[in-house]
């Protein structure tokens, strides 16, 4: 950086691996991002290795006589994100959308943060299927929230806010809770046969990375009376667990209380592998955009075929999630994939209305030839 900037710059680290370079002279400042880039884009030579490096470049103005210099590396901040979510090496400016897009996500988090005080975010249920039998053995809770306006925020726009601050734990401890509560009911009204379903919730890397995370899952036991085997607890693969060694104990001191670990979102980001290898896993439920691609595209396809092998080995059972046909339902069956949730059997539904849904698809499904038939065996 040094190298790359001028004698009138003033080069300083912002923290980790972010820096900030303060340029006097505006008309310049564009060469000097670029200088950077190339300066920074150099592979360096590791071992028998060559690393290829890049830079994400944010750039903002500021004003002569401008007293709010925090709000203009805030902004080159924004503007630096937006460079990363671009791709490698790339560099932005910031400007009005950006400004903009900062301020709706600044409400938004606002709105959401008043919604968990108060207690006014809601969950809906999807049935998880036995492949084997067409029937059901359970569902995935699933976090919802409608704003006091009557608008419904989609549920990936408001966790990723919340991922972003203290909010992502809370929303999991009323999950945690909602489903604790959900499953003593069920234990309790055995005439509907609710009593065997299991019910799983997705806990952030975040979570998993608090250290009350055991006693959050683990108070649920003599609070709402349940099995802990009934529970299930989704760890998203492409969350950043920040020390995989530390979660595998913490995952582990919940498997050893009965709790089953799902990985979430299998095969869309990049430590699929070792998440099977060093996390106490039972289950994994394939991504919708890999389930999609199943049968259709080469890469999905040997994906999900030889994930289903490894699962066999590593003694693993495997949900396929966006099921919304019935060829991906016959031809998942056919590989051996032993779960599925989807669109084809039913949408994510209010709690209240699930052993109503639950007793009509039953009857509907009392003997289910249809589904012997394609059943390996």
């Amino acid at each position: 950086l040094l190298q790359a900037t001028r004698d009138t710059d003033l080069v300083a680290r912002n923290g980790g691996d972010e820096f900030v370079v303060l340029a006097g002279d505006v008309t310049v400042v564009a060469r000097l991002a670029e200088r950077i880039q190339d300066a920074l884009s150099v592979p360096v030579a590791l071992d028998d290795d060559v690393i290829p490096v890049s830079a994400s470049i944010g750039v903002a103005w500021l004003e002569p006589g401008d007293p709010h210099t925090l709000d203009q590396l805030r902004d080159a901040d924004v503007a630096m994100y937006h460079a990363k979510s671009s791709g490698p090496g790339q560099i932005r400016v910031f400007d009005d959308d950006m400004r903009l897009a900062v301020e709706q996500r600044f409400d938004l988090e606002r709105e959401l943060r008043r919604a968990v005080g108060v207690g006014a975010l809601d969950a809906c249920i999807q049935p998880v299927l036995d492949l084997r039998t067409g029937q059901i053995v359970g569902g995935e809770l699933l976090c919802r929230w409608t704003t006091e306006d009557g608008r419904e925020v989609p549920p990936e726009a408001f966790i990723e806010v919340a991922e972003d601050s203290t909010l992502v734990i809370e929303i999991g401890r009323w999950m945690l809770d909602r489903a604790g509560s959900v499953l003593g009911d069920w234990a309790q009204d055995r005439s509907q046969g609710l009593s065997d379903l299991h019910l799983s919730v997705n806990l952030s890397g975040r979570h998993v990375d608090h250290p009350g995370v055991v006693e959050d899952v683990t108070c649920l036991w003599d609070r709402w009376g349940i099995e802990p085997s009934k529970l299930i607890v989704e760890i998203t693969e492409t969350s950043l667990l920040k020390d995989l060694d530390e979660a595998a104990r913490t995952l582990e001191q919940l498997r050893q209380a009965g709790v089953t670990i799902c990985v979430d979102d299998f095969g869309v980001g990049y430590a699929s592998l070792r998440y099977l290898r060093e996390l106490p896993v039972g289950l994994v439920k394939i991504d919708r955009s890999i389930v999609s691609g199943f049968g259709r595209i080469d890469s999905d396809t040997v994906i999900v075929t030889m994930l289903s092998r490894l699962a066999d080995v590593l003694d693993i059972q495997i949900v396929a999630e966006g099921i919304e046909t019935e060829e991906q339902r016959e031809r998942l069956t056919e590989i051996g994939c032993h779960f599925a949730q989807g669109y084809l059997f039913a949408k994510g539904m209010p709690v209240e209305a699930f052993p109503l849904w639950l007793a009509r698809w039953r009857r509907r499904h009392t003997h289910p030839s249809a589904w012997k038939a394609v059943v390996p065996g």
